[in-house]
């Protein structure tokens, strides 16, 4: 049994490579003596070669007794010791359990903590870009308010312009509007003023009428001469041509009084072709009383035929004069405005042009006259 003993603890000795090491070298320790003490008390118990007294039997007996009792308590105490070596078998166990648990969970940890850097290294560069990103949706918000801003001031800028062009577009409007109304206006006098001058062709006194404002218009023409005359007296190249400037100013007042004493003979001529012709008109109805149904329409046909020939060749002489007033309106705007840029040269075209205008309307009035006196001729 000692032996066995032995070679538990020893086995135990051996699978136990921890912190039960001590322990079972101290019990070992404390076994040895008690193992010097069973060999001295085994020594004497040895069978000698002699018969044996009951004494020295008696005393093996009690000494086998006390050997036996103290390998019970070696046993007891082994078993003891066993149990707590098992004891702290198990806690070792447990220890390196929990060790190996808290390994695996400290690798884990470490695992773990990787990621977590791995992943923090991911969320700081996710972090950068987003701030790199915000940083240049910034920016871009900055240079897209910059381009706002500039764009709303030049449209500001704009809208300004458009409110004060618009504002002169509509001062234009309305000053479109009434230049429109007096042009209407206007329109609307010279429509008159060409149904009185129509409806005044049939009377003569109006072409006198007529012929008054064609004067004051040549005396305004004059006045406004005069007044380019004393401006162009200022200017010491242009003394000569004023001076021709007026000579001509009085030749055209000439030239307007021979068709002023023209338009009076024509007019005293139909006059006295109409008192002619209504002396006539009364001799053949005092004559045609008797015979009113074969004459009277014929005589009556001629009668208007002879006014509306007359009422056309007074709308012709009309139509000749306000030609004549045109030209010689012409004439004197060309004048002027030869005189200033060809002082020497006015004056020459001028004549040039009012002896064109001569040549052409002496065959017009040689016509006319003609035509007027065959017509009467023709109705005597």
């Amino acid at each position: 049994m000692i032996n066995s003993n032995k070679v538990i603890k020893s086995g135990f000795h051996q699978s136990l490579a921890n912190d039960s090491v001590p322990s079972l070298a101290l019990s070992h320790q404390e076994s040895i003596p008690e193992k010097s003490s069973g060999t001295r008390l085994s020594a004497p118990a040895q069978p000698s070669d002699g018969p044996t007294s009951p004494a020295e039997y008696s005393g093996q007996l009690s000494q086998l007794y006390k050997q036996i009792l103290l390998l019970n308590n070696d046993l007891t105490f082994e078993r003891y010791m066993k149990q707590q070596h098992m004891i702290h078998i198990g806690e070792l166990r447990r220890r390196q359990v929990r060790e190996a648990a808290t390994e695996a969970e400290t690798q884990n940890l470490i695992m773990a903590n990787r990621n977590l850097k791995h992943r923090l290294e991911d969320a700081k560069k996710a972090e950068m870009q987003a701030k790199k990103e915000s940083e240049n949706r910034r920016t871009l918000a900055k240079n897209w308010e910059k381009d706002l801003s500039a764009k709303l001031k030049t449209l500001r800028e704009e809208q300004k312009k458009w409110t004060t062009e618009g504002a002169a577009l509509k001062r234009e409007l309305e000053a479109k509007k009434d230049e429109a109304e007096r042009l209407t206006k206007i329109v609307c006098e010279f429509e008159t003023k060409e149904l009185n001058a129509k409806q005044s062709v049939q009377v003569v006194d109006q072409n006198v009428a007529e012929h008054e404002r064609l004067k004051a218009e040549v005396t305004r023409l004059t006045v406004s001469e005069r007044t380019y005359q004393a401006k162009e007296k200022q200017m010491e190249l242009a003394v000569v041509e004023a001076n021709e400037s007026s000579s001509r100013a009085e030749l055209l007042q000439m030239q307007l009084t021979a068709r002023e004493s023209e338009l009076q003979q024509t007019k005293e001529l139909f006059q006295s072709q109409i008192v002619v012709l209504n002396t006539k008109l009364q001799e053949a109805l005092k004559n045609s009383r008797a015979s009113r149904n074969i004459d009277t329409s014929t005589m009556i046909e001629k009668v208007l035929a002879d006014s509306r020939a007359k009422q056309s060749e007074l709308q012709k002489q009309y139509s000749l004069l306000m030609r004549k007033y045109t030209v010689l309106q012409s004439s004197l705007l060309d004048m002027t405005a030869n005189s200033n840029v060809h002082p020497g040269r006015g004056v020459q075209n001028t004549v040039r042009k009012e002896r064109k205008d001569k040549k052409k309307e002496e065959p017009d009035k040689k016509d006319k006259k003609s035509s007027g006196i065959q017509r009467i001729r023709g109705f005597v």
